[in-house]
């Protein structure tokens, strides 16, 4: 007999925020989605999963049980450990769609309900970039899907924890070009290790270059286009946040890849720009990549193609250089805190 749940929301829509602008309901939305997430512990450890336990807001913290066993050294897709104790574990929820778990093995977790009973186009993404085909494509840079679970008319999907990639200093330019494969909003990016934040950020080996790994992640606003149209002829209505992402607003109905191409540069010049004293070629890459004429700006292809073109170029001493600069913003650059 299938055990009984409180009643859960009626859409994903209905799931998610409701009342950003008013802070006294915000909060009260924040406390009902903590209790929903919490009635459902039942069902998750039955699927081999403790969820967190809610403390303050969105901070969760792990749930810890006689019958949990740790794993020294998490294999991949499960994220190294640099931190020294559980209770360092606070997850900090972006999103009321998102809960962290640990598995029987103790192996750290994130759920996400990504689609009520009409299939959402974040589901189709996520099936489609975790087939057998898809995962084995080295291009393929998301966060792997562990499994999908289905509860009444919910389909929920589970991930690895991964950490923050953009909350940790970088040591050398080599780390630096590691993180091409970064996504459109730091957010949404996502680097395998899990890390406790502390005045010195800098953490050994955290960013070690073949043990390190980057991935996209929230594909809540992502969509799949007909694969036998050409990328340059698709076009969409779909709201963007062109002044958040600082992209040029186009005209509609617009080419998204152009857009993505445009918006993925903003983010990566950030983090990526302030080691062009080093990489001087750097510079006119990341212009191309946000040129206001669609017409002139580079297509993804050309990017990489232009990006590993920069990277063979550079020798042993200039990938070895130590940095102690952190962000380019327009042409200003920010230094480490040393």
């Amino acid at each position: 007999m299938q055990a009984a749940y409180p009643p859960l929301p009626r859409s994903l829509e209905e799931w998610g925020h409701q009342n950003l602008h008013d802070m006294d309901l915000l909060f009260q939305e924040v406390l009902a989605n903590c209790e929903r997430w919490q009635s459902l512990r039942s069902f998750f450890l039955e699927k081999g999963y403790y969820l967190y336990d809610a403390q303050s807001n969105l901070s969760h913290t792990p749930h810890r049980s006689n019958q949990l066993r740790r794993e020294i050294k998490p294999e991949y897709p499960f994220a190294r450990k640099f931190y020294q104790t559980d209770e360092e574990l606070v997850f900090d929820a972006q999103s009321l769609l998102v809960w962290a778990a640990t598995d029987l093995k103790g192996r750290e977790v994130v759920i996400k309900v990504v689609s009520d009973a009409n299939p959402s186009d974040e589901l189709d993404v996520l099936q489609f970039l975790n087939t057998k085909e898809a995962r084995a494509d080295p291009r393929n840079r998301t966060i792997p899907v562990i499994e999908f679970l289905e509860l009444e008319q919910y389909t929920f999907a589970v991930m690895p924890r991964w950490g923050d990639p953009t909350g940790a200093t970088f040591d050398t330019v080599h780390e630096i070009m590691q993180i091409i494969h970064f996504d459109f909003l730091e957010q949404n990016t996502a680097m395998n290790a899990i890390y406790v934040a502390r005045d010195n950020l800098r953490l050994p080996g955290l960013r070690k270059v073949q043990d390190t790994r980057y991935a996209l992640i929230d594909f809540g606003e992502s969509k799949r286009y007909p694969r036998d149209i050409p990328l340059e002829d698709v076009r969409d209505n779909k709201r963007y946040l062109f002044k958040r992402r600082r992209v040029p607003v186009p005209e509609y109905p617009y080419n998204p890849f152009a857009v993505d191409v445009c918006g993925f540069a903003k983010v990566l010049e950030r983090w990526v720009r302030h080691i062009e004293g080093f990489v001087p070629a750097l510079g006119p890459f990341f212009d191309a990549m946000t040129a206001q004429n669609v017409e002139e700006r580079l297509s993804a292809q050309q990017a990489l193609i232009q990006f590993q073109k920069i990277y063979s170029n550079l020798s042993e001493e200039q990938l070895g250089q130590k940095i102690n600069t952190m962000t380019w913003e327009e042409g200003v650059l920010r230094y480490y805190d040393v």
